[in-house]
């Protein structure tokens, strides 16, 4: 019976090839934007999925309650001591297993180039612990030996193509070699460890001279890894854990706690890069588009119902009942998706490419096959079919049977009337919601582009002053012997990336009061280069030599923490040595424009330690001045490559998800609006079909292209109006929520659902006007013979 159903289908689709053709049109644009974001999302929720241990793996965190984390408003720190581990395995038989990584930015040379690439240090227990396996190498064996190193699959072809790599030789910038004894299968992109080589600490500790366990607790840079044994309480635990001493720790109350691996990517709080939120959004906007398909369906089906009476007339002369044609219009909506769907299979692999290149992102189309996405991708399907083909099929089915032999049109009820339009008044209301939406994060960015945030931005580029630190003015002065070089200053962090917060003193602090500070400690050249603008006092001088380690400039933020009420000549410093306020900044925005702005107190020190050297250029010749500054570079340490960043691009950084969000709803409201337009299209078929010998006698009468314009679209003008009010007003509400997330935000007009209503008026009279003009130059004759 299906068989049959499929068949007749089939013939059908054959016969009415054009109508068949528009409605696949629409489907498929819907299932491809579906498929985009399963892929997206699937991507995202992933994260760290792919560790055969994944959920018993644990990360230890720790909490100090009030002190922020750098760039966050959170006091859950990822890192933790190096002592831990060996004191760990010790003390607590619950831990199976127990790994410390940290990051380093170490240079090699190979042949005749530079490799300085991202290195991770590992305990041996990494490999038994997460699922990163090896193309070579035994992992019982790759840290055997001192110096030996892993690298990743990509970092293989890249430096070596098709040669093997195993017993390669790495020299690093201080003479040490190392020796290639694994690589990596492929990394996941979807892995919050990301590295291109291994090696051990074992080895760390010989580079440095000094084993890790002599350390003390407060050398807590290095990121713990866990498993626990089987039939551990993990709450009973976790609670032992707060209740640990940590030993140290005693300006605060410290204390440690494991967080599951599944819960790094999105926990926000705790430095996770995820955002549930953009999630929900995405599969809102999914669920949006494929009802929008589906409705556009059923608006095209049911304007071309007049094909289809011929057929009914067979069907219920040889005996049809109602439900066996119900059942055939479904099996034609079903055959149609699965058609898109397999001409959407095809466009997603041919669009994917430049998908990603447009958002930023790494999705993989062999996702696709992953068994998770297809049943997904089936009950997309199977849903997309039923609401695409229900209501027609339950509609054409009551056709009478004398109405069909005629090849007449039943006019349908008001009722029916009434679901056709509210139909279409769903379609445009989400497409203005999300064209609403899109205004609003444009809005957003283009404020967060446009504000001043009370330094200079432009033609500065910087570096990590890591390789230099000890040669710093050296370096500095041979910069400025190029004219095209305006300032250079050396500190330990730039605006967006501070450095590190400490616990200030200050006179007059109370008992208990210890609130964290950003601390930022910049040469003397470092305010003028940025332009940070004093709002009281002086900068810093050379000329004064009591300001060297001992004068401070704090921003308004921090004189209103602390309360002063005359903060010049005040005393306030860092590490309980208390040193002199000279002046006060205006506040400026050393964060995104997503959080408040916090207290900062700036110090001032000749030979600091300093992590960023700036560069402030002027607007002439960038390309020479970038070939002195390397040269100068080179002369100074020539066994470092440069690698310097411009400052305008690093701010940007700090909204790349927003960018990926607001391309994201432009690409998808395109969509949403075509196939809109494709339903509008479908309504106003019908319409002029049931109003054609109207047509017909008006032309006759002499009546314009505008009047006849006018009279037959003053229904979709209140459709339209219809669907701005509720579009609007929903994504006004969805841009308000959104927006809650920056600290600093723009406002919301009522001009953007004015814009969005125009945009859809204009996109929706093209195609109508269209059709209304091949209508009225038919031949009156013809149309005044329609029934």
């Amino acid at each position: 019976m299906l068989f049959n159903y499929f068949k007749d289908s089939l013939r059908l689709i054959k016969k009415h090839s054009g109508f068949a053709a528009l409605n696949l049109l629409g489907l498929s644009i819907g299932l491809v934007s579906c498929l985009l974001i399963i892929l997206y999302v699937n991507f995202e929720l992933k994260f760290d999925k792919f560790h055969k241990k994944g959920s018993d793996i644990y990360r230890v965190v720790m909490r100090q309650p009030g002190n922020q984390v750098m760039g966050s408003t959170s006091d859950w720190w990822i890192v933790s001591p190096a002592i831990l581990k060996p004191t760990w395995e010790a003390e607590f038989p619950e831990i199976d297993q127990i790994t410390r990584t940290i990051n380093q930015s170490w240079i090699f040379k190979l042949s005749d180039q530079f490799v300085a690439e991202r290195i991770l240090i590992v305990d041996p227990e990494f490999f038994d612990i997460f699922s990163f396996p090896l193309k070579s190498g035994i992992k019982t064996e790759v840290f055997k030996e001192l110096y030996s190193m892993v690298i990743s699959q990509k970092m293989a072809e890249k430096y070596f193509g098709k040669e093997d790599p195993i017993g390669k030789i790495m020299v690093k910038n201080d003479g040490r070699q190392f020796y290639i004894t694994g690589v990596l299968e492929k990394i996941p992109n979807n892995s919050h460890l990301q590295f291109d080589f291994l090696t051990s600490f074992s080895t760390l500790e010989a580079l440095n001279g000094e084993s890790l366990l002599n350390s003390n607790w407060l050398n807590n840079s290095y990121t713990t890894y866990l498993t626990l044994q089987k039939n551990t309480n993990l709450e009973q635990f976790d609670t032992k854990l707060r209740k640990y001493d940590v030993k140290g720790f005693n300006e605060k109350e410290w204390s440690f706690h494991l967080q599951p691996l599944y819960d790094i990517h999105f926990n926000r709080q705790i430095r996770g890069t995820g955002d549930m939120g953009t999630i929900y959004i995405f599969i809102s906007i999914g669920f949006f588009i494929m009802f929008i398909a589906c409705f556009n369906y059923m608006n095209l089906y049911i304007a071309h119902y007049r094909a289809h009476t011929k057929y009914i007339s067979i069907k219920k002369i040889v005996g049809a009942s109602r439900m066996q044609l119900v059942q055939q219009f479904l099996s034609e909506s079903l055959l149609m998706v699965l058609f898109s769907y397999v001409i959407s299979i095809f466009t997603v692999w041919l669009i994917l490419p430049y998908f990603n290149d447009f958002l930023g992102q790494e999705l993989e189309f062999s996702s696709i096959w992953n068994y998770q996405i297809l049943l997904i991708s089936l009950g997309v399907i199977m849903m997309m079919a039923i609401i695409s083909g229900i209501y027609p099929a339950i509609l054409l089915s009551k056709i009478q049977l004398a109405k069909a032999i005629k090849g007449g049109i039943e006019k349908f009820s008001k009722g029916g009337l009434l679901i056709k339009k509210a139909v279409v008044v769903i379609q445009f209301s989400v497409s203005i919601l999300l064209i609403v939406f899109t205004f609003s994060v444009f809005k957003q960015l283009e404020y967060t582009g446009n504000k001043s945030l009370g330094y200079q931005k432009e033609h500065i580029i910087y570096m990590y002053a890591g390789p230099i630190r000890n040669k710093i003015n050296a370096f500095k002065q041979e910069l400025l012997k190029n004219a095209n070089i305006a300032k250079v200053s050396a500190s330990s962090g730039i605006p967006s990336q501070l450095g590190w917060s400490n616990i200030p003193v200050w006179e007059g602090q109370a008992e208990g009061e210890n609130p964290f500070f950003y601390r930022l400690e910049v040469d003397y050249d470092f305010l003028e280069l940025y332009e940070i603008e004093l709002q009281d006092g002086r900068n810093f001088s050379k000329d004064i030599l009591t300001d060297n380690g001992n004068a401070y400039i704090l921003n308004r933020a921090a004189v209103e923490r602390i309360g002063f009420k005359e903060p010049l000549g005040s005393k306030f410093g860092f590490k309980k040595k208390l040193g002199t306020v000279i002046g006060v900044t205006k506040d400026f925005h050393f964060e995104s424009l997503h959080k408040p702005i916090t207290p900062l107190g700036i110090g001032v020190a000749e030979n600091g330690n300093f992590n960023y050297l700036s560069i402030k250029l002027n607007n002439e010749d960038f390309k020479n001045t970038l070939i002195h500054i390397e040269k100068a570079w080179k002369e100074i340490v020539p066994d470092n490559p440069l690698k310097y960043y411009f400052f305008d691009e690093r701010l940007e950084q700090l909204y790349a998800k927003d960018q990926q969000l607001s391309k994201s709803l432009k690409y998808f409201s395109i969509m949403a609006l075509f196939i809109s337009c494709l339903g509008i299209y479908g309504l106003m078929s019908f319409s002029l079909k049931e109003r054609t010998k109207e047509i017909g006698i008006r032309n006759v009468l002499g009546a314009s292209f505008m009047n006849q314009l006018n009279l037959l679209t003053r229904e979709i003008l209140i459709i339209l109006i219809f669907a701005a009010i509720i579009g609007g007003t929903i994504g006004w509400v969805f841009s308000s929520n959104w927006l809650n997330n920056f600290a600093y935000r723009s406002e919301m007009g009522i001009d953007i659902i004015i814009y969005s209503a125009l945009i859809t008026l204009v996109m929706t009279m093209v195609p109508i006007s269209f059709k209304l003009l091949k209508s009225i130059s038919a031949n009156p004759v013809q149309s005044l013979r329609t029934e």
